[in-house]
């Protein structure tokens, strides 16, 4: 036989092992690929479960907090010094916080209400605090954020711990107004 033959033969050869390695490896990737695909369903589901759990632990830790500062309230244990404290640091904070996390006609009023003894702010003023700074750290989760909701949450417990104090009966009724007896 001529050698031409031999080439030709083992070139064959060649071809039909690399045609056979490829469909090989063509299966096993479209496998991987499969593989790669359902673990990807699986962290966006798990990503979608830890969201909603984060919001949860959110949305738990607000209520929490609502409910012990309106507890201490009405027993009239929120004194005007603590109020004080928590006004003069909100001012110093908002002093210094960018635009960025909160819009600009919320800051102005943060700034405001804070610039204010807190005697001067009123309840309602006091549960606009408390709704901005809850809506802000729901956004991005900052401590300034939720400091600033439980400011206005202490600023109104101390209105209402004073009005106990007067020997006035105020009760909470959603969302959140006072009323006497």
């Amino acid at each position: 036989m001529d050698p031409i033959y031999y080439v030709i033969s083992i070139s064959l050869t060649i071809v039909g092992m690399l045609a056979g390695v490829t469909y090989w490896l063509g299966r096993k990737f479209s496998k991987i690929d499969y593989r790669f695909e359902n673990i990807e369903r699986e962290i966006s589901g798990l990503r979608g479960e830890i969201s909603r759990a984060f919001d949860g632990m959110k949305s738990a830790t607000i209520t929490i907090n609502s409910l012990m500062l309106d507890f201490l309230s009405l027993k009239g244990l929120i004194r005007d010094d603590e109020a004080r404290m928590l006004g003069s640091e909100m001012q110093r904070v908002f002093s210094i916080v960018k635009l960025n996390p909160i819009a600009k006609e919320d800051l102005e009023y943060l700034k405001k209400i804070f610039s204010k003894d807190v005697d001067e702010i009123t309840i309602e003023e006091a549960e606009k605090v408390a709704e901005i700074g809850k809506k802000w750290w729901y956004e991005d989760g900052s401590e300034i954020a939720y400091k600033t909701f439980l400011a206005g949450l202490v600023i109104r417990g101390y209105h209402i711990s004073k009005m106990v104090k007067e020997g006035k009966k105020p009760w909470l009724e959603p969302p959140f107004r006072i009323k006497e007896s």
